[in-house]
């Protein structure tokens, strides 16, 4: 009993929370752009942030701007040691700190915008 009620502790009704939903939507974001999946990419964006990525030229130098940053700051490597941290939560809206696992790389702020299939990253303020 000690090893299933361990196993189901972090899901109070069974279900996965909000936030952890739009947490989710970073990191497939942060995993795709990683392995230079662009269509993948373009499911996690909202309009804004698809115009930014595809400008920028796509997986995963867009994956970047969309960040925030210059084409060149996160690398596929950066992107896939990534830490991402919730910062703000209002139902509809998730903000996160994207953070490099090691230094060089500004951390990011992202925000995820809760939609009618799910959540979308916005594009950098």
């Amino acid at each position: 009993m000690a090893v299933l009620s361990a196993a189901l502790g972090g899901c109070a009704n069974g279900k996965i929370s909000d936030q952890d939903t739009a947490r989710g939507t970073v990191e497939t974001f942060l995993a795709q752009c990683a392995a230079g999946r662009g269509t993948r990419v373009i499911e996690t964006l909202n309009p804004s942030a698809r115009t930014t990525l595809i400008d920028a030229g796509g997986a995963p130098r867009g994956c970047s701007t969309v960040l925030g940053a210059s084409p060149e700051a996160w690398t596929a490597s950066a992107l896939r040691a990534a830490r991402v941290r919730l910062t703000a939560f209002d139902g509809s809206t998730a903000r996160f700190v994207v953070r490099p696992a090691s230094g060089g790389t500004l951390p990011a702020r992202v925000a995820v915008t809760q939609v009618s299939n799910g959540w979308q990253i916005e594009g950098p303020s």
